[in-house]
Formats: C-alpha cells, sequence, structure tokens
C-alpha cells in the first residue's frame, strides 16, 4: 500500500492529519526515510471537495446546455471564459491552494493526486464515466456557473457600488449589507498594548539654528474635523486618524518626492482595541472549510472591498469616488470596532484607520529624508 509523507504537503489541515495517524515509514513519493506516513486511501474524501469547485470542461463541447436564463453573456463569451481558464486539476489544485510541497516535483505530485483520487467512489457528472485516478489531467475550470451567470458574492460589491454613487446614497435597497456586515464580523482581530504604529507627514520645522526638525507632536496627529476633506475612509468634516505599520509604508502613502524631508510620529496603543483586518484570508485551507464554494466567493468580496481601499488616491478622484469605502468603514464604526487594516497598495506594509485616537499616544516624532523612489512600469 503507497504512502505519503508531511514533506509532501504545505496544506496544515493535511500535514496535522499524517501526524494525527501517528505511524512512521518510508514515503512511496518524495523518498523520504522514516517520516510521519500515511496511507493514501486516508486523504481521498478530503481531496474530493476540489469536485465541487472546478467544473470538468472539453474544448469544442457545446455549453449551451449549461446557461440559464439569468446568463449575462452569450455562448461564445462563455467559451472564452471557460477555454481561458482551462488547466490539468493537480495545476488549479496547487496554483490556488498550495496543497502540496513547493519543491515536489510535478510528476510526483500528479502520481501522488491520480493515487488519492482511485479510491474515490464519485461517479457524478464531474467524471463523466471516467476513472476517478485519471480525472488528475484532465483539463477543467474553476466554478464557472458564478462567472456565466454573475451571481458570486464579488458581484455584490458592484451591485453596492453602482446603487450608493448612482441611486440611493443613506438608505440602499439593491445591496444586501448584512451580508457585508456578517463577512466584516469574522475578520475581527485584537490589537494588543504596546504596539506601535506610525503616521507621516511632508514637511518640517526648524529650531533656533534654523536646522530643519520634526513638526512637533500636535501637527502629526488626528487633524482638526474643520480642515478634513473626503478620504478613502472618512467623509469631509470627520477625522480619522490613518496610520501605518511600519515608517516606510507612512512615508510612501504621503507620496514625497526625492530629497523631500517627512516628520513621523510613533504612536503607543495604550488600551487593547478590536478591528476588523481585511488583509485577513477567508480561507486557511480549503480541506477545513463547510462550504467551499461559498467561502471562495466570500473571500472574493472581501479581496474587492480590500482592494478598493488600498487604490492609490488620484489627483481626478472627487468625493463620489470614496462614497462606497467610507460607507464600509461607516459599517465598521457602527458596529463599535475601533477602526480597520488594510494593505498598502504602495508599500510592503499595512495601513490602520483609527477613528479615535484615545487609545494612542505619541511617544516620539523623527525626521526623515526619502533618498530614493523607484518606479515599477509596463506598457499599455
Amino acid at each position: 500500500m503507497s504512502v505519503c509523507c508531511v514533506k509532501c504537503f504545505q496544506d496544515n489541515f493535511i500535514r496535522n492529519k499524517i501526524f494525527g495517524y501517528k505511524t512512521r515509514g518510508d514515503c512511496s513519493y518524495c523518498g523520504n526515510k522514516s517520516q510521519s506516513v500515511i496511507p493514501v486511501y486516508e486523504l481521498t474524501s478530503d481531496f474530493e471537495v476540489f469536485f465541487n469547485i472546478y467544473d470538468r470542461s472539453q474544448k469544442g463541447g457545446h455549453w449551451e446546455s449549461y446557461i440559464p436564463s439569468n446568463a449575462i453573456f452569450g455562448i461564445d463569451d462563455v467559451e472564452d471564459i471557460i477555454f481561458s481558464d482551462l488547466k490539468p486539476l493537480h495545476q488549479h489544485i496547487q496554483n490556488d491552494w498550495s496543497v502540496f510541497s513547493g519543491i515536489l516535483p510535478e510528476g510526483i505530485r500528479i502520481q501522488l493526486l491520480s493515487d488519492i483520487y482511485s479510491f474515490s467512489k464519485i461517479t457524478t457528472d464531474w467524471n463523466l464515466g471516467v476513472k476517478c485516478s485519471s480525472v488528475t489531467t484532465i483539463e477543467c475550470a474553476r466554478f464557472y456557473d458564478n462567472i456565466i451567470t454573475d451571481d458570486d458574492k464579488r458581484s455584490l460589491w458592484g451591485i453596492f457600488c453602482k446603487e450608493i454613487k448612482t441611486q440611493n446614497r443613506f438608505i440602499l435597497r439593491s445591496t444586501p449589507i448584512k451580508e457585508i456586515i456578517d463577512l466584516l464580523d469574522t475578520k475581527r482581530v485584537k490589537l494588543n498594548v504596546g504596539e506601535h504604529f506610525f503616521r507621516a507627514r511632508v514637511g518640517f520645522d526648524v529650531d533656533n539654528n534654523k536646522n530643519p526638525i520634526s513638526y512637533p507632536k500636535e501637527k502629526l496627529g488626528m487633524a482638526p474635523a474643520k480642515l478634513v476633506s473626503d478620504g478613502r475612509a472618512n467623509p469631509r468634516g470627520i477625522s480619522y486618524l490613518y496610520t501605518a505599520s511600519d515608517i516606510d509604508t507612512a512615508i510612501s502613502e504621503v507620496r514625497p518626492w526625492k530629497s523631500a524631508l517627512v516628520s513621523v510620529a510613533t504612536f503607543k496603543l495604550n488600551k487593547e482595541l478590536e478591528i476588523v483586518d481585511l488583509t485577513l484570508s477567508e480561507i486557511e485551507s480549503p480541506f477545513q472549510t463547510v462550504d467551499l464554494r461559498d467561502a471562495i466567493q466570500l473571500q472574493q468580496l472581501l479581496e474587492a472591498i480590500s482592494m478598493e481601499f488600498s487604490k492609490p488616491v488620484g489627483p481626478s478622484d472627487s468625493g463620489i469616488d470614496y462614497l462606497p469605502t467610507q460607507y464600509i468603514a461607516e459599517l465598521i464604526k457602527s458596529n463599535r470596532f475601533a477602526g480597520f487594516k488594510f494593505k498598502s497598495s504602495i508599500a510592503n506594509g499595512n495601513n490602520y484607520v483609527f477613528f479615535g485616537n484615545e487609545a494612542l499616544e505619541i511617544i516620539e516624532t523623527s525626521l526623515h529624508r526619502v533618498n530614493e523612489i523607484q518606479i515599477s512600469q509596463s506598457p499599455v
């Protein structure tokens, strides 16, 4: 009986299952000796989850029977969408989930997956009469029915943005806001006392000898409400505290120029706070999610929201462009969170928005010179 070991996998759920089997031996696949191992048939039921999120496809096939009445695309468009996504199942599993060890050769990965599926009893339309072990290399696409009908959760964001910009401003009728609130509630995390955050502002003061020094603390905190314009999170006249996880990210967010002098404040958290983490993945492992397809769709919605907050602010942006993210920030605030976290689009760190500054104190300020600004480009 073939056995595989923990070193064949990167997914923690599968690795823990192998450790829990409490058997040691030589791996039939990667060749490692005296490892925690498990018979491949013990993993079959776990891997069958992928039959629910990838649809088997054949080029030249006819898709009319798959197109429901609410389809937003025609037959030619459907085929373009599906065929552009076609990959062997083993590639989808690895590319999307990193289930197997990154150093496991592709040929061995295919053999291992084939052996796992060889014990499957599933006889659904997915297999179309093909023995399960051979489905490993059959081309398939990601849950294309949702792409065709546009009913995946990601479309909620588009519906929401359209409604709040062009139809209803304060009382929304088309957007299922409860779904968004429920999703945000699953992303609650705690910030611990003593954590540091950073806030930057282009410019400086001078000392008595005319030497540049950083702005004082009172110029680096929350801006006075009367001076606040529309921002990605705050409406005009409402002040929030924008900070970053590190100095480089904080400075990058204020768009300085080369040789610019930038004042930076270091904040210290003096009280435990609960925030929403928009960078937090919805899915830790495909094997421990009750409804993987629904979880993928919720992840797409979360990514759409997070991406909107991360978009660089352009000079032509107007207040109406900020309405969707301002509304989401207000939802987070109204549910008694102290703020939220999202990925920076122009640096490697994260941004933190706090709705108040009562739990944060500035412990120091410092002056920094921008030495380099790197540009990455690609032809349009």
